[in-house]
């Protein structure tokens, strides 16, 4: 059944349950003010003296009747897919869809921020990329071809960036521009061919014994639930958005069976003790979860109060040369590291 929440955001969302933890949530990109949303009708209020209210009807009914088509023709459960298709029921009748390549990256990046997508920041970034190289001008999407490719890449190596970095503008691209070719708005298929050359960066991961260390260590505060949190990424495997979805009542004879965010998939994982622990400690459901960013300022901090201070030599590439970097571990931990942590 579909339902509609006005969020804090001030945006509607169309929301489907998957299962009793798992909703489908679209973001209709319709903003109403809180004072003219009936939350008890999930509808706004004063239809007969409210033109716009009924203009919002009437966009709310065309995204549940895209949401029972996807639903028709997609008998799944990964979410991407089936959101993926409800923007594509939409399409089918709306000429109103952008035909430049940038402004529909601007549409992309609003829909990942108003639905809380983690990686809108990144996504923002490359856009940002896009519009310096473009000087800010129409791209059509015909523009985006081999020879582009070519083009951007020595551009993006000009500024310095790393390789990895630019592998992943590539991939952000690519995501983008094959979303719109999949929703029918071009025909341009080079972005296919276009190539993420990954660097071989060296990356850390903690020990069992570095990992003890934190888990030992006396904090409070903001540092207790950052360590608390790293803990059960590295003790789980679980990407950074999924944390704190963890919770007592998702585990069942000692394993936690969880949903993907990112890619929609069904994961069951034996619970570590430690992770046993942790939820004991906050009755089954864990606290606000920091930012990434955030997360990545805290867990410095910590690593740093267990001393794990080796000394670390790192191997980048970077505008075209390897570079290569002597730090001390705790100032290169990141929330990434947990799952290489689980991944050694």
């Amino acid at each position: 059944m579909a339902t509609f929440r006005r969020e804090s955001n001030g945006y509607i969302y169309l929301y489907h349950w998957i299962d009793p933890n798992t909703p489908l949530k679209v973001s209709t990109r319709i903003k109403i003010d809180e004072k003219e949303w009936n939350k008890k009708k999930a509808r706004p209020r004063d239809l007969d003296a409210n033109h716009q209210g009924n203009s919002i009807i009437r966009e709310m009914e065309r995204y549940e009747s895209a949401l029972i088509g996807a639903l028709n023709k997609h008998d799944t459960d990964n979410i991407q897919l089936l959101r993926e298709e409800v923007y594509m029921q939409l399409n089918k009748a709306d000429t109103s869809n952008p035909v430049d390549f940038i402004d529909y990256f601007r549409a992309y990046v609003n829909e990942a921020k108003e639905i809380g997508k983690s990686n809108w920041k990144a996504y923002n970034t490359c856009l940002n990329h896009l519009n310096v190289y473009f000087n800010n001008k129409p791209v059509p999407y015909s523009s985006i071809d081999l020879r582009f490719y070519g083009k951007y890449n020595k551009y993006l190596t000009s500024k310095q960036l790393a390789t990895n970095t630019i592998a992943t503008q590539w991939k952000l691209i690519k995501a983008v521009i094959g979303k719109a070719h999949r929703e029918g708005l071009h025909t341009n298929d080079s972005y296919r061919h276009f190539k993420k050359k990954m660097g071989s960066a060296d990356t850390i991961f903690l020990s069992e014994e570095e990992l003890n260390k934190m888990y030992n260590l006396k904090l409070i505060g903001y540092l207790e639930k950052a360590r608390d949190y790293f803990l059960i990424g590295a003790y789980t495997g679980l990407r950074f958005d999924d944390w704190d979805r963890v919770s007592s009542e998702k585990v069942v004879n000692g394993v936690l069976t969880l949903r993907s965010t990112k890619t929609g998939e069904l994961s069951t994982i034996p619970i570590h003790p430690v992770v046993s622990a942790i939820l004991d400690k906050y009755e089954g459901e864990l606290p606000y979860k920091p930012s990434n960013q955030k997360m990545n300022e805290y867990i410095k901090v910590v690593a740093m109060r267990a001393n794990i201070n080796d000394h670390v030599e790192t191997r980048i590439t970077k505008g075209g040369v390897r570079v290569i970097n002597t730090s001390e571990k705790h100032e290169l931990v990141t929330t990434h590291t947990a799952r290489r942590s689980l991944a050694t």
